[in-house]
């Protein structure tokens, strides 16, 4: 019999230095982070947050702190929660404020196995040389 996995499951939020895992993040384009499909409309509408304060997704480039031998740079998005589209420098390194990590497992059904980790970066907010 084929094993099945489950649907993945958030294992919650964790906060974090983001010194930690990467040496710098500089940021590159902002973009509305996409919500749920309105098969009205064919679009898709843009994520909210519980109080309805739309989330932004600001497209990094993660470098790794030296010696980090399991990632390469590479583009990564951190959500952040604002009421407007949130305005960045690109190129200039960006300081991440509340900075964390959603985590999400999935498990086999059958062995309960972890099959795979994955993540996602979320941000309060962020500062550029002293501003936001």
């Amino acid at each position: 019999m084929p094993r099945r996995k489950s649907c993945t499951t958030a294992e919650g939020f964790q906060s974090l230095d983001q010194h930690l895992i990467a040496q710098q993040m500089i940021p590159l384009r902002v973009e509305e982070k996409q919500g749920d499909w309105d098969a009205e409309t064919k679009t898709n509408a843009q994520k909210t947050n519980a109080d309805g304060v739309p989330q932004w997704l600001i497209q990094t480039l993660f470098q790794p702190i030296d010696g980090d031998t399991e990632h390469a740079p590479e583009v990564v998005p951190v959500t952040v929660t604002a009421k407007v589209k949130p305005v960045i420098r690109v190129g200039v390194p960006v300081e991440f404020v509340g900075f964390g990590a959603w985590v999400y497992v999935s498990h086999d059904k059958t062995t309960k196995q972890v099959t795979s980790v994955g993540r996602s970066f979320m941000a309060a907010g962020f500062k550029q040389n002293g501003g936001e």
